[in-house]
């Protein structure tokens, strides 16, 4: 394998030997480890929190629209904290990961392919370790079928991935303009309370509703919903638009991925 460097960007060619083979999946588990320690840090209960979060949130909001008689069902509710609560870590994530392309390694230039496996990595464990506690209530307690606790498994593993991507092809923008991340952060908040978090589609009317049709998060939680045979539109939804808005998502998540070694090489001294 050989490294070149040129004024105007960075490449590799040649096959990697069984050694660099070997560094470089050490290297992603050295990667994986970081981050966790990084989300646990002092905590006693560490990774635990991760767990245990969604669920005491879930709670909370359940018990205050219980207290305001608001009409949803705890599932539904369950449902749609646990996968906004992925959507969003993900999303911030991969806004944030151009502050550190390095995976830890100060003093050698890490494979791009090493650092996304490893990313990739941690965001599997984040989002299961961010649902499997509400899995378990949504099973043992609400006998939730076998089938939608695998649907919302598998869902959102797939938010958490699109969004990570998504996130990644907007990072360089939010490392040249910081402000930009309290925006996120401000529009994450309201597609909080205005998106089907906290209530299916069909508790919706108006101009509500309309707007939510081009919430790319509704078809997804949604969909959960309706796995777990729950209220849900996924019946009368329009295939075109929905397919439309899934796709550009996945497009950019793809362009967010690929264009991840381009911002490493932005980023250096170098460039």
């Amino acid at each position: 394998m050989r490294r070149i460097i040129d004024n105007n960007s960075f490449y590799e060619e040649g096959d990697l030997s069984s050694d660099e083979i070997s560094i470089d999946r050490e290297r992603e588990k050295f990667i994986l480890k970081k981050r966790l320690r990084n989300i646990s840090g002092k905590k006693r209960l560490g990774i635990l929190w991760m767990i245990m979060d969604p669920i005491v949130t879930s709670m909370i909001y359940l018990f205050v629209l219980t207290i305001l008689k608001g009409r949803t069902d705890p599932e539904s509710l369950f449902i749609g904290i646990s996968t906004y609560q992925v959507l969003q870590n993900s999303l911030k994530s991969g806004c944030i990961s151009i502050r550190d392309l390095t995976g830890g390694f100060k003093a050698e230039r890490i494979r791009t392919k090493t650092i996304l496996l490893a990313s990739l990595r941690y965001r599997f464990v984040d989002t299961l370790a961010t649902t499997c506690g509400v899995l378990g209530v949504l099973f043992i307690v609400y006998n939730v079928s076998f089938l939608g606790i695998i649907s919302l498994i598998i869902i959102s593993q797939i938010i958490g991935f699109i969004f990570e991507g998504i996130g990644l092809s907007f990072s360089l923008t939010m490392r040249r303009f910081p402000d930009l991340f309290n925006v996120l952060n401000l529009f994450l908040r309201l597609m909080f309370f205005a998106g089907p978090v906290m209530y299916p589609m069909v508790a919706t009317q108006g101009i509500h509703y309309q707007i939510n049709l081009y919430n790319p998060f509704t078809y997804f939680v949604e969909f959960a919903r309706y796995m777990a045979e729950l209220d849900s539109i996924m019946t009368i939804i329009d295939i075109k638009i929905a397919s439309v808005i899934l796709i550009m998502c996945i497009m950019t998540s793809i362009l967010g991925y690929y264009r991840v070694d381009r911002f490493r090489w932005r980023m250096t001294t170098w460039a």
